[in-house]
């Protein structure tokens, strides 16, 4: 189902795997410290392939990181051996531009897909910080919850790395409703008043990507959502 918004963006929502769909950058919901976890993180992590479990340079970089860093990939390491190239983009960045410190909620970085542009996939990935963790309490750190503002904020600029690389379609989660704590009305919310805050964009289309079961079982509560919005 195509639903026609503002500003000639179509929104389609949809269940499915947010790395198959056509578009051209994907939308990750992530934390401050960029790891790649479960939801739509693990379907772009699995599509965008790995690294070996020795590889030199991901090792190096691990070991450049602060302690703090340190102790949450170690933890990390202990459940996921095998380092995806995606995470390993996301490390570098925060490492060698952040000093190893926790981004803020409501920012985004932009990354490449790694091997998923080459299967004719997306070929970036906006990592928008919408909720985190306490990293400090290991080795099961509670949630940080997302707020309405740490995702609008998130996505308005996921919205505008995507402008800035001329990309048409994006696809991305309903955020922050699993872990993070907001209700899908809010998260919708969130969503559109991000993309009203546009200006100029080439951004033309946006699949929203129900990614679980419980998300498909709400699909016409969200589809009625969107489609209330007066055009």
């Amino acid at each position: 189902m195509l639903l026609e918004y503002m500003k000639n963006i179509s929104i389609e929502v949809k269940p499915g795997n947010i790395a198959h769909q056509n578009v051209d950058l994907l939308v990750n919901s992530s934390n401050t410290y960029l790891l790649l976890g479960s939801g739509t993180a693990e379907q772009i992590r699995e599509a965008c392939g790995y690294l070996r479990s020795d590889d030199n340079e991901y090792r190096s970089l691990v070991n450049q990181a602060d302690t703090n860093l340190r102790t949450v990939l170690d933890y990390i390491h202990s459940k996921r051996p095998i380092p995806s190239k995606v995470q390993k983009e996301c490390l570098e960045y925060i490492i060698k531009n952040n000093n190893s410190k926790e981004l803020d909620l409501g920012d985004a970085v932009l990354t490449s897909s790694g091997d998923l542009k080459d299967k004719g996939g997306a070929g970036y990935i906006a990592h928008a910080v919408g909720m985190t963790y306490d990293w400090k309490a290991q080795p099961n750190p509670p949630i940080i919850p997302a707020t309405f503002k740490s995702v609008r904020d998130s996505l308005a600029k996921s919205f505008e790395l995507a402008t800035e690389l001329e990309c048409k379609g994006l696809a991305m989660p309903v955020m922050c409703t699993r872990k993070g704590g907001l209700t899908i009305e809010e998260s919708s919310d969130a969503t559109l008043q991000a993309l009203n805050e546009l200006n100029n964009t080439s951004i033309d289309r946006v699949v929203i990507v129900l990614y679980s079961e419980e998300l498909e079982r709400e699909q016409d509560r969200i589809r009625r959502f969107y489609n209330a919005i007066p055009r």
